[in-house]
């Protein structure tokens, strides 16, 4: 019986698994934009091994759209589910090693919303390895969204969202509010700020309207693009990401 005890003890420290750390961003986004925030487990991975990942997230200020892998031809990345159900976003991912890897290195794509308060919050909350429950340990995380005050439709003027966003078409729609009847100017600006497009509207009354403006893709390459929205002596500028 001590026999069997001794080898308990000698055994037992090699079954302790000790903290993942886990390298999240802190930065900050223009609401309205695109961007990729890099995930970093310091967990050394093996072919085949099998990660579950569930991060949480700020559902009101940001949206994740999608998931990819930093190395795709060592490691394979599967959105599980999105739950969207509370205050707090809970994404599940499910990671797939094809190779040997010193960390696991997840790009999640997401998008910086109108809404919501700054700044946002990103956490790896649960994290399995090959069914192994592992404890984890942050760092990072905050995303600070700009500008700080979420646009609201209110009595006043306004300009924004954009959408889609990304634009993957032929056209950009927005949507303003006027306080009083306008005939708007819109103009939109490519990443090196040269004008590509301008339009005129009509006169236009008060309220909440939304505009479809006509793009010529074949003088719009991909980018982060500006519209520039002009009513009276007031001028609005809001970000959109046009696609390839």
């Amino acid at each position: 019986m001590l026999r069997y005890l001794l080898f308990g003890l000698c055994t037992a420290p090699l079954l302790l698994q000790a903290q993942v750390h886990v390298r999240l961003p802190d930065t900050t986004l223009a609401r309205g934009t695109l961007a990729v925030a890099p995930v970093v487990l310091a967990l050394p991975l093996q072919r085949g091994d099998v990660l579950q990942v569930q991060l949480r997230y700020t559902r009101a200020a940001l949206s994740i759209d999608s998931v990819a892998a930093r190395f795709p031809q060592r490691m394979v990345t599967t959105i599980i589910a999105d739950d969207t159900s509370g205050s707090d976003g809970v994404l599940r991912i499910r990671v797939l090693a094809t190779g040997a890897l010193d960390s696991a290195e997840l790009l999640l794509h997401c998008t910086a919303l109108w809404s919501g308060t700054s700044p946002a919050v990103l956490a790896v909350v649960d994290l399995t390895a090959n069914g192994l429950q592992r404890a984890v340990q942050s760092q990072g995380g905050t995303l600070v969204l700009e500008p700080a005050t979420p646009l609201k439709l209110s009595q006043e003027q306004a300009f924004g969202p954009v959408f889609p966003n990304p634009v993957d078409g032929d056209r950009i729609n927005a949507t303003f509010w006027l306080d009083r009847e306008a005939a708007p100017e819109v103009a939109l600006f490519d990443p090196l700020g040269r004008e590509v497009g301008r339009w005129q509207l009509p006169p236009t009354p008060v309220g909440s309207h939304t505009i479809a403006l006509p793009i010529e893709r074949t003088a719009t390459g991909a980018g982060v693009y500006h519209l520039w929205f002009r009513t009276d002596s007031r001028v609005f500028i809001a970000p959109c990401v046009v696609g390839k």
